[in-house]
């Protein structure tokens, strides 16, 4: 069995550093979508919808010329099914974040592999979406995961040294 050098030790307390903001940061995401999709399962349909008029105004200053069209495209567009919808999706993948962050946090051995299959799956379905509808949100949210399969390749591998 191999020892590890002094120089592989400062290798691994870097990566574990940048391994534990990575969990950070897609935990952030984890709890924004928990809020979201339980705002839309508390929150009335109307005052969502005012909400989300109201935050388009807002952005306008932000986005680019004729996207607030399209958001408030989208406002108008907005129905109770489709706040179902965004409530499911939004729980049902901050649940699985949530609890994927919190075993490879706890350092569950047998997290490591499913993090990796979950951080996987959730980086296909964002391609696809970039594909489908565009979006570069999608590519920040697909780097991050990247970073985070390989960084937990890594922890996985120390772990079982």
């Amino acid at each position: 069995m191999e020892h590890p050098t002094s120089s592989d030790t400062l290798t691994f307390r870097v990566t574990h550093k940048i391994f534990l903001v990575g969990l950070v940061l897609k935990g952030l995401n984890a709890a924004f979508e928990l809020v979201v999709g339980s705002l839309c399962l508390v929150v009335p349909f109307e005052t969502l919808k005012a909400w989300v008029g109201g935050g388009s105004r807002w952005l306008e200053v932000f986005i680019p010329a004729g996207w607030a069209t399209k958001l408030d495209g989208l406002v108008v567009s907005l129905s109770p099914a489709a706040v179902a919808f965004v409530a499911w999706y939004f729980l049902s993948h901050g649940v699985v974040k949530a609890f994927v962050i919190a075993c490879l946090a706890w350092g569950q051995r047998w997290a490591y592999p499913l993090g990796i299959a979950v951080f996987v799956g959730f980086g296909v379905y964002q391609t696809w979406e970039y594909f489908r509808a565009g979006g570069a949100f999608y590519l920040v949210l697909d780097a991050l995961d990247l970073a985070l399969i390989v960084l937990t390749v890594l922890e996985w591998r120390h772990a079982t040294r």
